[in-house]
């Protein structure tokens, strides 16, 4: 409607962080913000996507990262996860997770990846099948569902060609 929401700044100068990192500071409560906009309608979806799990972001130097995230952020690590020649740190932020993703060594595919917010958001859903189903009737194209990465979890992606450049990972806690 045009009217201000909030403050926003770029966290600039902080070296490590692996991303482009900024904050924001609405004008109004969190509870009030998600009570309007869910009276408007913008929760109401079809689509059973339940809620973003998580952003992925390359970090070559994964102990300096998780530093900077730790140390100047406040962010503390919230859980590790070492598989496929990548360490991924997961740093709490709400209910969300920011994972750093950094190579186990410098044989890693990782290793020569530039940093930066990946190209993929992954998001919970409850019944992975059912939501392979629902995107293959919408005309998208989902792998098959695997397990995950991450423990206790399966998996399926939409490619990114599909979603402007950005991929959905559709992730399920079993």
């Amino acid at each position: 409607g045009g009217s201000k929401i909030g403050e926003v700044t770029a966290l600039e100068g902080i070296p490590n962080l692996a991303a482009n990192v900024g904050a924001i500071q609405y004008t109004e409560a969190r509870d009030a913000q998600h009570a309007r906009r869910e009276a408007a309608g913008y929760f109401a979806h079809s689509f059973p996507l339940k809620r973003l799990d998580h952003l992925a972001v390359m970090a070559p130097n994964i102990e300096a990262s998780t530093e900077a995230w730790s140390n100047i952020l406040g962010v503390a690590v919230y859980g590790e996860v070492r598989g496929r020649a990548m360490i991924i740190r997961q740093m709490k932020i709400g209910d969300a997770i920011v994972e750093l993703l950094g190579p186990e060594s410098p044989e890693s595919p990782l290793a020569s990846r530039p940093p930066g917010l990946g190209s993929m958001a992954a998001w919970e859903v409850d019944d992975l099948d059912a939501a392979v189903a629902t995107a293959r009737a919408r005309g998208f194209s989902p792998s098959e569902p695997a397990t995950g990465v991450l423990p206790g979890t399966r998996v399926a992606t939409i490619p990114g060609a599909e979603l402007a450049g950005v991929g959905m990972q559709m992730l399920e806690y079993v």
